[in-house]
């Protein structure tokens, strides 16, 4: 049966943090979610089952593919045709979706209909091994396939972000890597919606695509190409990823001041909440400067030169590896 909150499109409603990935991609004109269920990522695709009606009424095609692999080549399909295409999966899962990933972000797709998509990896980490997986860290793999990571560290953000990270890789022309963790993903609270947004090019109104005009030298990664597509993610895409993110003010500075600290926090994702909530036990909360990077990585060198010219220390609170250290 299909569930009402997922056509809300406006006022506040309560939701967990699997139900806000399909809520955010409703909103954000998505017309694929494909990939593979796991903890703490699963319950997605049941989420999808039960508001088929809803998916099929919006234009969004929702699929549990064979495996990773399989859902985050679909994503490629999506980018060719300018199609915003989501895959889903747990963080073991990103090893068996390496391989097109890979491929996907070496080459540059501009879509044969002339309209240009986002695509988004959402990965579930599970970092204190609490659910049916390994405690992985799946930025490290992220970093490997040079995707961008975008980490939600609250209800509201994990549902915006899902647009925050669909219109950065349409900016970057980069697949970007959404890491949601279980404390999240499970876990919920009241959000603010809006209106669903349907994909323009869809099942529901299909094109035709002309593979004569396939450009081989910038959507193919073989050799020789392979040495320009890859410089062109470092010189072009990368500096792309870093005016996003200060157009849209995504990495924060809070708590800041006209003084000088002793100590400055670095914290993204669930760690920053980790981090407010010892603060506050401590009664210290909102009395040191904390950058809250939305992107982890690559992170912006702008504003971590901002907050090391107020603190002598800079501490960073993350989980599991030092990507951000």
């Amino acid at each position: 049966m299909s569930d009402k909150r997922f056509v809300q499109g406006s006022g506040k409603n309560v939701f967990n943090g699997n139900e806000l990935i399909v809520k955010g991609a409703l909103e954000n004109a998505v017309g694929l979610m494909a990939g593979y269920p796991g903890s703490p990522v699963a319950e997605v695709f049941t989420i999808i089952e039960e508001n088929a009606d809803i998916l099929r009424e919006h234009g969004l095609w929702g699929e549990m593919t064979n495996d990773e692999s399989q859902g985050a080549a679909a994503l490629n399909g999506a980018l060719e045709v300018g199609v915003n295409g989501v895959a889903v999966m747990k963080s073991v899962g990103l090893n068996v979706a390496a391989d097109p990933i890979n491929i996907i972000n070496y080459t540059d797709k501009y879509g044969l209909t002339g309209k240009r998509g986002g695509s988004v990896v959402v990965c579930g980490d599970d970092p204190h091994a609490s659910s049916t997986q390994v405690a992985g860290d799946s930025r490290q793999l992220m970093v490997h396939l040079k995707m961008p990571i975008i980490e939600p560290s609250t209800p509201q953000e994990t549902k915006d972000f899902i647009g925050e990270a669909l219109k950065l890789s349409i900016a970057s022309n980069l697949v970007v890597g959404y890491l949601i963790t279980t404390y999240l993903a499970e876990g919920g609270g009241n959000v603010t919606l809006t209106e669903n947004k349907p994909p323009e090019i869809s099942f529901k109104n299909p094109v035709t695509i002309d593979v004569s005009k396939v450009d081989i030298k910038r959507m193919v990664s073989i050799p020789p190409n392979t040495w320009d597509l890859e410089r062109a993610i470092v010189r072009d895409r990368f500096p792309r990823v870093h005016e996003y993110v200060r157009s849209r003010k995504l990495n924060k500075i809070l708590y800041a001041d006209d003084k000088k600290h002793r100590i400055g926090f670095v914290a993204s994702g669930i760690s920053y909440s980790y981090l407010e909530q010892a603060l506050w036990e401590l009664g210290v909360d909102e009395q040191f400067p904390i950058l809250k990077p939305a992107i982890s990585y690559p992170l912006e060198p702008e504003i971590v030169g901002d907050l090391a010219r107020d603190v002598d220390y800079i501490v960073v609170v993350e989980e599991k590896s030092p990507i951000i250290e």
